[in-house]
Protein backbone atom coordinates (compact mmCIF):
# COMPACT_ATOMS: atom_id res chain seq x y z
CA UNK A 1 0.00 0.00 0.00
CA UNK A 2 2.88 2.79 0.84
CA UNK A 3 4.44 2.09 -2.44
CA UNK A 4 1.11 2.37 -4.61
CA UNK A 5 0.84 5.41 -2.86
CA UNK A 6 4.58 6.98 -3.36
CA UNK A 7 4.08 5.79 -7.10
CA UNK A 8 0.87 7.42 -7.44
CA UNK A 9 2.19 10.69 -5.56
CA UNK A 10 5.04 11.06 -7.41
CA UNK A 11 3.48 10.84 -10.67
CA UNK A 12 0.83 13.24 -9.70
CA UNK A 13 3.32 15.07 -8.13
CA UNK A 14 5.44 15.80 -11.31
CA UNK A 15 1.76 16.25 -13.39
CA UNK A 16 0.95 19.19 -10.65
CA UNK A 17 4.97 20.43 -11.23
CA UNK A 18 4.51 20.77 -14.78
CA UNK A 19 1.41 22.70 -14.98
CA UNK A 20 2.67 25.21 -12.50
CA UNK A 21 6.01 25.46 -14.71
CA UNK A 22 3.51 26.00 -17.73
CA UNK A 23 1.67 28.94 -15.95
CA UNK A 24 4.86 30.04 -14.91
CA UNK A 25 6.36 30.57 -18.52
CA UNK A 26 3.30 31.85 -19.92
CA UNK A 27 3.10 34.17 -17.10
CA UNK A 28 6.16 35.77 -17.81
CA UNK A 29 5.90 36.10 -21.60
CA UNK A 30 2.80 37.96 -21.34
CA UNK A 31 4.19 40.42 -19.27
CA UNK A 32 7.51 40.44 -21.33
CA UNK A 33 5.17 40.79 -24.39
CA UNK A 34 3.24 43.68 -22.41
CA UNK A 35 5.69 45.28 -21.23
CA UNK A 36 7.34 45.60 -24.96
CA UNK A 37 4.21 46.88 -26.53
CA UNK A 38 3.24 49.29 -23.85
CA UNK A 39 6.68 50.45 -23.60
CA UNK A 40 6.70 50.26 -19.58
CA UNK A 41 8.56 48.25 -17.26
CA UNK A 42 7.87 44.39 -17.25
CA UNK A 43 5.02 43.81 -14.54
CA UNK A 44 3.97 40.18 -13.61
CA UNK A 45 0.59 39.23 -13.28
CA UNK A 46 -1.17 37.33 -10.73
CA UNK A 47 -0.92 33.91 -12.37
CA UNK A 48 2.53 34.00 -12.18
CA UNK A 49 2.52 34.42 -8.26
CA UNK A 50 -0.50 31.80 -8.27
CA UNK A 51 1.93 29.45 -10.37
CA UNK A 52 4.68 29.60 -8.05
CA UNK A 53 2.53 28.79 -5.65
CA UNK A 54 1.22 25.71 -7.08
CA UNK A 55 4.76 25.04 -7.59
CA UNK A 56 5.60 25.16 -3.90
CA UNK A 57 2.35 22.85 -3.02
CA UNK A 58 2.95 20.16 -5.75
CA UNK A 59 6.90 19.84 -4.59
CA UNK A 60 5.41 19.05 -1.09
CA UNK A 61 3.22 16.67 -3.11
CA UNK A 62 6.28 15.12 -4.02
CA UNK A 63 8.64 14.94 -1.08
CA UNK A 64 5.64 13.34 0.60
CA UNK A 65 5.32 10.61 -1.63
CA UNK A 66 8.79 9.86 -1.68
CA UNK A 67 8.95 9.61 2.47
CA UNK A 68 5.50 8.12 2.60
CA UNK A 69 7.24 4.48 1.59
CA UNK A 70 9.26 4.63 5.11
CA UNK A 71 7.93 7.88 7.15
CA UNK A 72 4.16 6.99 6.76
CA UNK A 73 3.37 9.14 9.78
CA UNK A 74 5.41 11.98 7.62
CA UNK A 75 4.84 11.54 4.45
CA UNK A 76 0.50 11.06 4.23
CA UNK A 77 0.23 14.54 5.39
CA UNK A 78 2.57 16.13 3.38
CA UNK A 79 0.76 14.13 0.30
CA UNK A 80 -2.95 15.55 2.03
CA UNK A 81 -1.32 19.45 1.99
CA UNK A 82 0.30 19.02 -1.70
CA UNK A 83 -3.51 17.63 -2.85
CA UNK A 84 -5.34 20.38 -1.25
CA UNK A 85 -3.30 23.37 -1.94
CA UNK A 86 -2.64 22.42 -5.51
CA UNK A 87 -6.01 21.62 -5.95
CA UNK A 88 -7.50 25.56 -4.31
CA UNK A 89 -4.14 26.74 -6.48
CA UNK A 90 -5.37 25.32 -9.36
CA UNK A 91 -8.84 26.37 -9.31
CA UNK A 92 -7.45 29.44 -8.60
CA UNK A 93 -5.73 29.47 -12.03
CA UNK A 94 -7.93 27.41 -14.34
CA UNK A 95 -11.77 27.94 -12.74
CA UNK A 96 -14.04 25.54 -11.21
CA UNK A 97 -14.25 22.08 -13.41
CA UNK A 98 -17.78 23.14 -13.39
CA UNK A 99 -16.99 25.66 -15.51
CA UNK A 100 -14.80 24.03 -18.17
CA UNK A 101 -16.36 22.44 -21.11
CA UNK A 102 -13.62 22.81 -24.00
CA UNK A 103 -10.27 20.20 -24.43
CA UNK A 104 -8.69 17.74 -22.55
CA UNK A 105 -4.90 20.32 -21.61
CA UNK A 106 -7.15 22.94 -20.78
CA UNK A 107 -9.37 21.54 -18.73
CA UNK A 108 -9.01 17.94 -17.14
CA UNK A 109 -5.02 17.83 -16.90
CA UNK A 110 -4.57 20.69 -14.62
CA UNK A 111 -6.58 18.86 -12.15
CA UNK A 112 -4.74 15.70 -12.32
CA UNK A 113 -1.72 16.37 -10.35
CA UNK A 114 -4.56 17.04 -7.66
CA UNK A 115 -6.39 14.25 -7.88
CA UNK A 116 -3.71 11.72 -7.77
CA UNK A 117 -2.17 13.31 -4.68
CA UNK A 118 -5.75 12.50 -3.10
CA UNK A 119 -5.58 9.07 -4.08
CA UNK A 120 -1.70 8.90 -3.17
CA UNK A 121 -3.04 10.40 0.85
CA UNK A 122 -5.70 7.62 1.07
CA UNK A 123 -3.68 5.20 0.17
CA UNK A 124 -1.34 5.80 2.57
CA UNK A 125 -4.25 6.51 5.11
CA UNK A 126 -5.67 3.20 4.36
CA UNK A 127 -1.48 2.10 5.39
CA UNK A 128 -1.17 4.06 8.14
CA UNK A 129 -4.47 2.30 9.43
CA UNK A 130 -3.44 -1.40 8.93
CA UNK A 131 -0.18 -0.36 10.76
CA UNK A 132 -2.29 1.33 13.78
CA UNK A 133 -4.01 -1.63 14.03
CA UNK A 134 -1.28 -4.12 13.97
CA UNK A 135 0.44 -1.94 16.71
CA UNK A 136 -2.92 -2.19 18.78
CA UNK A 137 -3.51 -5.93 18.82
CA UNK A 138 -2.46 -7.89 22.17
CA UNK A 139 -0.07 -10.11 22.14
CA UNK A 140 -2.03 -13.69 22.17
CA UNK A 141 -0.60 -16.92 24.56
CA UNK A 142 0.35 -19.65 22.87
CA UNK A 143 -2.12 -22.33 21.59
CA UNK A 144 -3.54 -25.08 23.78
CA UNK A 145 -1.39 -28.23 22.78
CA UNK A 146 2.06 -26.76 22.21
CA UNK A 147 3.64 -26.79 25.96
CA UNK A 148 6.70 -24.48 26.33
CA UNK A 149 9.90 -26.37 26.74
CA UNK A 150 11.83 -23.94 29.58
CA UNK A 151 15.09 -23.11 29.05
CA UNK A 152 17.34 -20.63 30.53
CA UNK A 153 18.16 -17.55 29.02
CA UNK A 154 21.26 -17.60 26.71
CA UNK A 155 22.40 -15.15 24.45
CA UNK A 156 22.29 -16.12 20.92
CA UNK A 157 22.13 -14.63 17.65
CA UNK A 158 20.21 -15.26 14.21
CA UNK A 159 22.17 -18.03 12.19
CA UNK A 160 20.16 -17.80 8.77
CA UNK A 161 21.44 -16.61 5.61
CA UNK A 162 18.42 -13.90 5.06
CA UNK A 163 16.75 -11.88 7.19
CA UNK A 164 13.37 -13.77 9.07
CA UNK A 165 10.28 -12.24 10.15
CA UNK A 166 9.94 -11.67 14.17
CA UNK A 167 6.49 -13.20 14.73
CA UNK A 168 3.77 -12.21 17.53
CA UNK A 169 3.29 -15.90 18.09
CA UNK A 170 4.68 -19.26 18.24
CA UNK A 171 2.68 -19.95 15.10
CA UNK A 172 4.01 -20.30 11.05
CA UNK A 173 0.73 -17.66 10.24
CA UNK A 174 1.32 -15.74 12.78
CA UNK A 175 1.82 -11.51 12.04
CA UNK A 176 4.95 -10.25 12.17
CA UNK A 177 6.48 -7.74 14.56
CA UNK A 178 9.51 -6.96 12.12
CA UNK A 179 12.44 -8.28 10.14
CA UNK A 180 15.69 -9.60 12.19
CA UNK A 181 19.04 -9.34 10.29
CA UNK A 182 21.53 -12.22 10.24
CA UNK A 183 23.64 -11.99 12.87
CA UNK A 184 21.77 -10.22 15.36
CA UNK A 185 22.13 -10.81 18.69
CA UNK A 186 19.47 -11.46 21.54
CA UNK A 187 18.52 -13.50 24.33
CA UNK A 188 17.24 -17.04 23.46
CA UNK A 189 13.99 -17.80 26.17
CA UNK A 190 11.47 -20.52 26.90
CA UNK A 191 10.64 -22.94 23.45
CA UNK A 192 7.33 -23.22 21.95
CA UNK A 193 7.22 -26.30 19.99
CA UNK A 194 9.17 -25.42 16.82
CA UNK A 195 10.06 -21.92 18.11
CA UNK A 196 11.90 -20.00 20.62
CA UNK A 197 10.99 -17.06 22.51
CA UNK A 198 13.48 -14.17 21.94
CA UNK A 199 14.20 -10.42 23.26
CA UNK A 200 16.29 -8.31 21.80
CA UNK A 201 17.24 -4.52 21.93
CA UNK A 202 13.97 -2.87 21.22
CA UNK A 203 12.47 -6.12 20.15
CA UNK A 204 10.52 -9.22 21.21
CA UNK A 205 8.64 -12.21 19.36
CA UNK A 206 9.38 -15.72 18.50
CA UNK A 207 12.07 -16.84 15.66
CA UNK A 208 11.73 -20.79 14.61
CA UNK A 209 14.23 -23.29 16.52
CA UNK A 210 16.55 -23.94 13.75
CA UNK A 211 17.23 -19.94 12.87
CA UNK A 212 18.65 -19.73 16.95
CA UNK A 213 22.52 -20.20 17.36
CA UNK A 214 23.46 -20.01 20.86
CA UNK A 215 26.81 -18.02 21.23
CA UNK A 216 29.53 -18.10 24.50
Amino acid sequence: MRTAASVVGIIGGLCGIFFAQLVISVGMMLAIVESATQGGEMALGPEFYTGLLALFVFAIGVAGAVMVAQRPFVGAPLLLLGAVGGLVATIAINGSPAEQNGSFVADVFPYLGPILLFVAAALAALGLRGDLRTLMQPSVAAPVGIAPLPVSAAHAELASAVPMPLLREPVANASAVRDIEPGTSFESMEQHGEFVHVRGQGFEGFLPAWSVRKVA
